[in-house]
């Protein structure tokens, strides 16, 4: 580790977040923000979800989320599991390949092996470099073309789990 440190998030971290953030489909910034804002305090309050956020002095650098989903039932009938999930880590291009992704991705699984015999994660069949690394940590792959629904609709991604037992 370098001289990085991370840390949860708190919803003051929310502030910090647009130089890390995709373009988000024509949504205003100060909506996208606000919703962080939110789910860090739940994050606060319940426990869930969990947002580590890697900061590099006062700059944040890289941030990342576990959560439990309950997807609903897909049209498909490729519905993910309920179950809890690893979620997104955003690193700044500045701070690639220095270990922060891997290390968001080690406590998040911590995290959730205090609450969890097992942690899923999900990603688009194109994105190779994120299937590798989850694979050197031990996730199998379960399912091609599955579907998340809810909050957010996701559809063609590849299911990985990993047991943490």
């Amino acid at each position: 580790m370098s001289d990085w440190v991370i840390r949860r998030g708190v919803p003051s971290d929310a502030d910090r977040l647009p130089a890390l953030l995709p373009i988000r489909s024509g949504r205003p910034m100060e909506v996208v923000v606000a919703e962080w804002r939110a789910e860090l305090q739940a994050g606060l309050d319940t426990g869930s979800p969990c947002c580590l956020m890697a900061w590099d002095g006062d700059e944040l650098v890289a941030y990342s989320q576990a959560r439990y989903v309950e997807p609903e039932p897909a049209q498909t009938g490729n519905t993910a599991p309920h179950g809890w999930y690893l979620f997104g880590v955003m690193v700044a291009e500045s701070h690639r390949r220095l270990g922060i992704g891997h290390e968001l991705t080690v406590r998040r699984l911590a995290w959730i092996a205090e609450r969890a015999d097992h942690a899923y994660y999900f990603t688009h069949p194109d994105n190779t470099a994120s299937a590798a690394m989850h694979a050197a940590m031990g996730f199998k792959h379960v399912q091609g073309n599955i579907e998340i629904t809810g909050k957010v609709h996701l559809r063609g991604y590849d299911l990985y789990r990993l047991d943490l037992t």
